[in-house]
């Protein structure tokens, strides 16, 4: 299905879609008129099939962003004009892309939320976003949107797209600033469990935690509950990269999991600190942000040395925190263990801050 073709790489590169061409054509017929349908405009250098290759290499990995670019010009060969100097123009095809899309949709039987919100890419991919527009409830869409034009942008004439390109960064400081102020209020509110499909659908790799059993002895509950758990022991702090750690710790789990007698997670912190440099970078947080929510995240799991401080004491009195909090969200028979242990760290580093105090 068209799902598996556009999903099966990270990076979609030329190459592969080339590959898959007659696969996408065998499902999706009506793009086979975009295949060396020229554009004839200083804005083009590829015909509408090449520039949608193109386009789709430049994109993240989602399908509803990729399935709209795929899907944007399937109007163009049906509603251009031809000028009498054999400039081609394109008025009305995002329209006609909507028209014809919507049939594809409905025919493959596409979730129809999914399909609305492809759609609305579709037919917005070339209208210049007004910010004035964007609002909490909007504002993923509108990301998802500006990945669109990017993508699109990226695959045009490079000589003529400096502008777009500049007008694009500034509509896309807008809207990183907005959701990262929704998760921000999200997670200084305590709100995230009562609003877990609005966090799912700003940070989609959270979804994977959703009902990922542990299946192991110290842990009673799946990796998204356990999750809330610990968020909810962090409920007293207003310490945003405490909570944002909190949020992104376990990430990484049902990407690093390894089944025998019992489910280990063996190497988990490292691949949940890659997401979380990933998802942090993606929103335009801070890089000193960035980094003090990646050191917690990467040792959160780390037995605390107080004689050998990987960070400043205050960095590690913040892991501390986050090392409690995680050891409350185990199995209840096996807190008291946890917390002992976290106890005499403790200790220890009250020692040693008494220590320096004099």
């Amino acid at each position: 299905m068209i799902y598996d073709i556009l999903m099966s790489q990270k990076n979609l590169s030329i190459e592969y879609l080339e590959s898959k061409k007659d696969e996408i054509f065998s499902i999706m017929p009506e793009l086979k008129n975009e295949d060396g349908f020229e554009q004839k405009s200083s804005w083009h250098i590829f015909d509408v099939w090449k520039h949608t290759e193109v386009a789709l290499s430049n994109s993240s990995f989602d399908f509803e962003e990729r399935l709209a670019l795929l899907l944007h010009d399937i109007g163009k060969p049906f509603s251009y004009q031809d000028d009498d100097k054999n400039n081609r123009h394109f008025k009305g095809h995002a329209l006609k892309s909507v028209e014809i899309s919507e049939k594809i949709l409905e025919r493959l039987k596409i979730d129809k939320n999914v399909s609305d919100r492809v759609i609305f890419l579709i037919k917005n991919h070339s209208t210049v976003i007004n910010p004035e527009s964007i609002n909490n409830e909007n504002v993923e869409l509108y990301r998802k949107l500006l990945d669109v034009q990017y993508c699109d942008t990226k695959a045009y004439n490079p000589e003529k797209t400096g502008p777009v390109l500049q007008r694009l960064d500034e509509t896309r400081n807008i809207i990183l600033e907005k959701i990262r102020n929704i998760i921000n209020e999200l997670l200084l509110s305590n709100s995230i469990g009562e609003n877990q499909e609005k966090i799912f659908d700003l940070i989609p790799e959270l979804k994977s935690m959703e009902g990922f059993e542990h299946n192991h002895p110290h842990h009673n509950l799946d990796v998204w509950n356990h999750t809330l758990v610990v968020l909810k022991n962090l409920n007293d702090s207003n310490d945003l990269e405490l909570k944002m750690a909190g949020l992104l710790h376990d990430i990484g789990k049902p990407f690093s999991y390894q089944d025998k007698e019992v489910r280990h997670f063996h190497g988990h912190p490292e691949v949940s600190n890659k997401m979380t440099i990933e998802i942090l970078n993606k929103f335009g947080y801070s890089q000193e942000f960035i980094e003090n929510v990646s050191f917690l995240v990467l040792k959160h799991d780390t037995p605390i040395d107080p004689k050998n401080l990987d960070s400043s004491y205050e960095m590690t009195k913040k892991l501390l925190k986050l090392q409690y909090a995680d050891a409350k969200a185990h199995h209840p028979d096996k807190i008291k263990k946890r917390t002992d242990f976290l106890d005499k760290i403790s200790k220890s580093l009250d020692e040693i801050e008494k220590n320096d105090e004099r």
